[in-house]
C-alpha cells in the first residue's frame, strides 16, 4: 500500500475506473494501453533502489554482485533476524543486486508487450500479459531479497505470496475481461468493439461479419475497401 507499487497501481486503477465510467470509455481498453507503460516505469524506478542502496539480496559469488557501506551496515544490524528466518549472510561479502534483476525483467517485459500488442484478441488481454509477467518475475526475485515484509511473523514473504497468487490467478482466469474482442476475419481487417457490453456470438463469412450483442445487432459490409455501418 502507500507509495509502494501495489498501492500505486490500485490507486491508479480506481481513478481510471471512475474516469471511464463518467466519460463512458472502455475501461479494459484503457487498461491495456496503460499497462504498456507500467513495466518501463517500474524498470526505471527500480534504479531508485540503487541510489538508496536498498532492495538488495543475499550473498552471491556472481561477478555482478554489489557491496557498499550501506549493504554491510544493513546485514550487520539484521544478522540475527535474518538468521532466524533461515538466511545465513556475510555482511562483508557481495550481495545480489535484486533491483537490477527486476529492472531488466520489467524492461524485457515492456519490449515483449509492445511487440505483441497488435496481436491482442480481446480488451484486457494486455493487462493479463502484464500481471503474468510481473507476477512471475516478482515471485522469483523476491525470494532473494533480505528486506522483505513477512506475513505475521512467519517466513512467508508478503510480496512473493501476493505475486504468486496473482500469477496463478491470471493464468487460471485468462479469458477476455469484458467478453468482447478484436477479431480478424476473412475480410482482412480488424475491428475493435468498444461500444458493446457483452459479445454473445461472432459469425464470419466472406463478405459479412455479424456481431450479435445482448441488445444490438450491427451488420458490416465491405465494398471496395469501404466498411458501411447500419
Amino acid at each position: 500500500g502507500g507509495l509502494a507499487i501495489y498501492g500505486g497501481i490500485i490507486g491508479g486503477v480506481l481513478a481510471a475506473f471512475i474516469v471511464c465510467k463518467v466519460r463512458k470509455m472502455n475501461f479494459w481498453n484503457l487498461f491495456d494501453i496503460a499497462s504498456m507503460s507500467l513495466l518501463i516505469g517500474q524498470g526505471i524506478g527500480r534504479w531508485g533502489n540503487f541510489a538508496n542502496q536498498e532492495a538488495f539480496g543475499s550473498n552471491t559469488t556472481m561477478p555482478w554482485g554489489m557491496m557498499s557501506e550501506k549493504t554491510t551496515q544493513y546485514l550487520e544490524e539484521n544478522y540475527d533476524s535474518l538468521k532466524a528466518l533461515g538466511m545465513n549472510v556475510d555482511p562483508y561479502a557481495p550481495v545480489h543486486p535484486t533491483f537490477l534483476y527486476e529492472s531488466l525483467w520489467n524492461i524485457i517485459g515492456f519490449i515483449l508487450i509492445n511487440i505483441f500488442y497488435k496481436k491482442r484478441k480481446y480488451h484486457g488481454e494486455v493487462i493479463i500479459w502484464y500481471f503474468s509477467w510481473y507476477g512471475l518475475g516478482r515471485m522469483l526475485i523476491e525470494g532473494l531479497r533480505t528486506d522483505s515484509l513477512y506475513l505475521f511473523g512467519t517466513s512467508i514473504r508478503v510480496s512473493q505470496a501476493l505475486a504468486g497468487i496473482l500469477f496463478v490467478d491470471i493464468l487460471w482466469n485468462k479469458n477476455g475481461a469484458d467478453g468482447c474482442g478484436i477479431f480478424n476475419g476473412d475480410i482482412g481487417f480488424i475491428e475493435e468493439i468498444d461500444y458493446a457490453e457483452q459479445c454473445m456470438e461472432i459469425v464470419f463469412d466472406d463478405r459479412r461479419t455479424k456481431y450479435d450483442f445482448t441488445n444490438k445487432f450491427i451488420d458490416r459490409y465491405k465494398d471496395d475497401g469501404i466498411i458501411w455501418y447500419f
